[in-house]
């Protein structure tokens, strides 16, 4: 009898144990919830009217209208505390693709810098102005137009980068005109996203 109580105590505390592992692995409910709403939420369209490129991001985002002197044909859309903004860049000194994107990477003292054909996607702390948002993450595509840069860019809460796999995946299969644009599906089906990327150097 006793062989038995000490057997269903030690099966007890194997069952508490393995359940409170799970748990410890399991998202906090806030990132959790941000997740599902991020990856069910229907895609909206944007084009812009000056330069022609298209943008899509998921419609829970509110188009913010102040938007004056950031950057030509500049949109952004806002939700919680994220923002997505779509613009374009004219580089007048008419650099070269190495050279302007180490300028960049070097500007937002990026950690990584990722090359993918005539675009790179960089990762970096978020500068405004030239000063550090003390939290927050900068993700943005460039693509190499004639003498300007098509940019999509993400500003996310550091802290929350586990919930934000769509829109990583959004930024990453971005292209400018829509004949051309990836196949990104309007809803995901909801899952875990590590984005546990290590520190890239970009191989030219």
């Amino acid at each position: 009898m006793r062989k038995i109580l000490v057997f269903a105590i030690l099966l007890a505390a194997l069952a508490f144990g393995i359940d409170a592992l799970d748990r410890k692995d399991d998202m906090p409910d806030m990132e959790r919830r941000l997740m599902e709403r991020l990856n069910v939420a229907p895609l909206a369209e944007y084009k812009d009217r000056d330069f022609g490129f298209v943008a899509r991001y998921p419609d829970i985002f509110v188009k913010n209208n102040d938007t004056t002197g950031r950057y030509f044909g500049c949109s952004r859309f806002d939700f919680w505390q994220l923002t997505i903004e779509c613009y374009v860049v004219y580089d007048r000194k008419e650099r070269g693709f190495k050279e302007y994107m180490d300028s960049i990477a070097s500007a937002m003292k990026a950690d990584s810098c990722r090359r993918r054909g005539n675009s790179f996607v960089v990762s970096s702390p978020l500068y405004e102005d030239g000063m550090l948002i003390d939290g927050f993450r900068y993700y943005a595509k460039y693509v190499k137009g004639d003498n300007v840069w098509f940019v999509y860019a993400l500003h996310y809460p550091a802290a929350y980068s586990k919930s934000l796999g769509r829109l990583f995946s959004l930024v990453d299969g971005w292209q400018v005109w829509k004949e051309r644009y990836a196949d990104v599906p309007e809803t995901f089906v909801v899952w875990r996203s590590t984005f546990n990327r290590q520190p890239f150097i970009a191989r030219m």
